[in-house]
């Protein structure tokens, strides 16, 4: 008897000890001057944009991810879903956003999907995360005929490696072939999807995914006929590792040494935990901080532990859809991700001979800085082209 009852004790204490290790890996990411912080820095954007006020929001989930059952049993599973409060699985949300007077259709209509993804360093981000809502984006769609936003949460680092996130990627596809028109059917019956007019979107890090995106297409071999990327837009894109020099931090000076130390916590602690607990979709400042330490520390790529993205389309053979337009918009004065690591990817585009490539700078502008800016004419004509 002493040997049936000694598993499950084990396997309490090995849950308790889970537990342990994931407190602390969250509290390294979510330092308390977070909040206040971010608070303040954010304090001149809404929660809820106006531009988002003219669509109806829906979500979908499109994949589940999972611990490892053999190292995270029912039992283990049983006592840290009631000590942390959550479900050991994290669900992967499909967030669309679909104008009202396009949601009230009685006739039989054809939907064009712009995919977008959110930024946040790979650490953080969330689709309705109001102060990183892009308007250019929601205007487009607004003046673009029978389309509607979709975008994706994804796992998170540093609990997510690389490996799983384009796991994500491949799940997304499978979701988007297989079940989206069904999902739509169900908002409205007369939707069917428009497959030769798709467009993804990307900032920051979300430009990495929706590169990422862009190649799985490409190797998506269950395509409708008539698929068609007709362009790719892309806004100040990580495509290689983060890295960036100390300085402030959400408005507080945070020292090197800070940084690396923290970094350290973060790695050691994951390198420890059996399994992992998945993010997804964490609104700032949640882990955040992470972002910045594992930047500054130079070791993002150590936890990100899979090809950059830059090395993935070096790889690639040919172009996943030769026809799509590909536009990148980024400031010269970006400090989180250099402006060179654009040129160096229209680069590369050009050595590989993908044609329909624009990089469009933007003198003295820093990262990210367009967010609430009204589209301009430019990326309205070339979007408007796109379509044609």
């Amino acid at each position: 008897m002493a040997v049936q009852t000694s598993r499950p004790c084990k396997e309490t204490a090995d849950a308790m000890k889970f537990c342990g290790d994931y407190k602390a890996l969250h509290k390294v990411l979510n330092p308390k001057w977070t909040k206040s912080a971010a608070q303040n820095v954010f304090r001149d954007r809404a929660a809820t944009p106006e531009w988002l006020r003219e669509f109806e929001l829906y979500q979908e989930t499109y994949a589940t991810v999972e611990p490892d059952t053999d190292s995270c049993t029912p039992a283990m599973r049983q006592v840290i879903e009631h000590e942390l409060e959550r479900d050991v699985n994290a669900p992967l949300k499909l967030h669309m956003a679909i104008p009202k007077n396009l949601v009230r259709t009685c006739s039989p209509t054809s939907i064009r999907i712009a995919i977008r993804f959110h930024g946040g360093g790979g650490v953080t981000g969330h689709p309705r995360y109001g102060p990183w809502e892009c308007r250019a984006d929601l205007e487009w769609i607004l003046s673009s005929p029978n389309t509607i936003s979709i975008e994706p949460t994804y796992c998170l680092l540093p609990e997510a490696s690389g490996d799983t996130i384009y796991g994500n990627i491949r799940s997304l596809c499978a979701f988007l072939f297989k079940d989206l028109e069904a999902a739509l059917e169900s908002i409205n019956p007369h939707f069917a999807i428009a497959w030769d007019h798709v467009y993804i979107f990307g900032i920051s890090f979300g430009g990495w995914m929706a590169l990422g995106l862009f190649l799985e297409f490409g190797n998506w071999n269950s395509r409708p006929p008539n698929f068609r990327i007709r362009a790719v837009i892309l806004r100040c894109p990580l495509v290689k590792e983060y890295r960036r020099e100390q300085g402030r931090f959400m408005g507080v000076e945070i020292p090197e040494q800070q940084a690396i130390d923290d970094s350290k916590k973060i790695y050691d602690i994951k390198c420890r935990m059996p399994f992992q607990l998945h993010r997804a979709g964490d609104h700032p400042p949640g882990g955040m901080y992470g972002a910045y330490a594992l930047s500054v520390a130079k070791c993002w790529g150590m936890i990100w532990g899979s090809n950059m993205m830059f090395d993935m389309i070096k790889e690639t053979q040919e172009c996943p859809d030769p026809r799509a337009k590909v536009r990148i918009d980024h400031g010269t004065a970006d400090i989180q991700v250099p402006y060179t690591s654009s040129e160096e990817l229209c680069a590369l585009f050009s050595e590989k001979g993908w044609q329909k490539i624009d990089l469009i700078p933007h003198e003295d502008k820093p990262h990210a800085w367009d967010y609430k800016d009204p589209i301009t004419e430019s990326l309205l004509d070339y979007l408007h082209t796109s379509s044609v």
